[in-house]
Formats: structure tokens, sequence, C-alpha cells
């Protein structure tokens, strides 16, 4: 309320936004937890934010082992997300950045450093991603442009099944998406690494590099 009724101050708006966002994101986060201590079944935060509710949980675990689970189970949920439904602003691309480093770290640290390397590899991605949303993409291969356009149409439709509250009908969407998803990566990875993180994995890397060639990852 003080912040809606002060005057002058720069990007008002998008802060507003941004508190609403987190006071709706706790909000939740609370109910959830006051279900879960009645025995009853907690309420499921809306689809496009449900990661985030998984984040928060990890960052209240009490060991090591159960925020990695809780966190991959939060990166899990986001990747599910269509390119487009959803589309993050600073405070969520700030939370998704968070996330990953989070996982990196817990991997790092325990010296599993092919799993820190490709999570620190997918993160870059899908920040990425998550940026290039707000930019119009268009193809000049018409073959590409219609591909495009069809795995955009993924999000219009979760988006109205999602409104509709029908759980059964987004999962036979998302299912749907990761068939097309798979036929686009075969044809085109170029193509499909704009919509979703491509990582190569570790051994194809090795495969590329000189004999004398070594792979650093570095903990910042």
């Amino acid at each position: 309320k003080n912040l809606e009724a002060s005057k002058d101050i720069p990007q008002k708006k998008e802060m507003l936004a941004a508190l609403k966002q987190n006071l709706k994101l706790a909000n939740n986060f609370e109910n959830s937890e006051k279900k879960t201590n009645s025995n009853t079944a907690p309420t499921d935060p809306t689809f496009s934010i449900r990661w985030q509710h998984r984040y928060l949980k990890a960052l209240r675990a009490t060991s090591s082992k159960e925020k990695l689970s809780l966190l991959l189970e939060s990166e899990k949920l986001f990747s599910k997300i269509p390119y487009g439904f959803s589309p993050l602003k600073d405070d969520g691309i700030t939370m998704l950045a968070q996330l990953y480093r989070d996982i990196t770290t817990a991997y790092f640290e325990d010296k599993r450093f092919a799993e820190a390397l490709f999570f620190s590899e997918k993160g870059s991605r899908q920040l990425a991603i998550a940026n290039q949303q707000f930019f119009p993409i268009k193809f000049s291969d018409e073959d590409r442009q219609m591909d495009w356009d069809e795995l955009k149409t993924f999000s219009d439709r979760l988006r109205k099944t999602v409104e509709g509250t029908s759980e059964e009908n987004a999962k036979s969407i998302l299912e749907e998406q990761e068939e097309f998803l798979t036929l686009v990566k075969e044809d085109d990875k170029e193509l499909a690494a704009l919509y979703t993180p491509y990582i190569p994995d570790i051994n194809e890397i090795r495969s590329s590099m000189k004999k004398e060639g070594a792979i650093l990852k570095y903990e910042w």
C-alpha cells in the first residue's frame, strides 16, 4: 500500500508486480503448510509456479539429501512448462538462476562433477530461453517456421486446459508436446534447442576434444 501511494519511484510498476507475485507465492506456501500439518491434502499451487513452491520447500529442508531431492523436483517441474506459457519476469528469472546455482553447488560439494557440469550448463541455457520469450522469432525456412509455430501451440492449449482445471487433459498435452519435441530434435537439434535446453553428454564433449584436452569446472 505504501508503494502504491508513493510517487516518483523508478520502476514502480515492476516493483509492485514482483511484490504481489511474492505475496501470492508466500500465502500459497503458508496455506499448503497448514493443510499438511492438519493431515489433509495440501492445495497444489497453479501450474506455472509449482516449481517455485517446491524451491521454497527445498530452502527449508533439514538435510542436504532432502534439499537436493526437492531442488531436483523443482527443476523437473519448471522443465515441464511449455515455452511461452508463463514468461518469467525479473524476480522469477532471479529465482530460476538461484535454483540451478543451488543444484550445481550441491553436486559440486558432493564431488559429482559430471552432474554439476550438466546442471550448470542447463541453467545457463534455461536462462537464455527464459529471456528470449519476450521477443518474436522468425525463420526464413518455411519448414522450420512451421515446426516452431507448432511447438508454440502447446502453451496456448495448456493455458486453456489449466484454466479449466482439467489435470488429465493437461497431462495429455504435456505428453503430446514431449512426443513432438522428440521428433523435432531428430530433424533439427538447433531449433529444438531454442525451445528446450539441449545439453550434450559429457562423453560427447570429450569425443570432440584433443587427447591432451581437459574439462575444468569452477565453483563460483
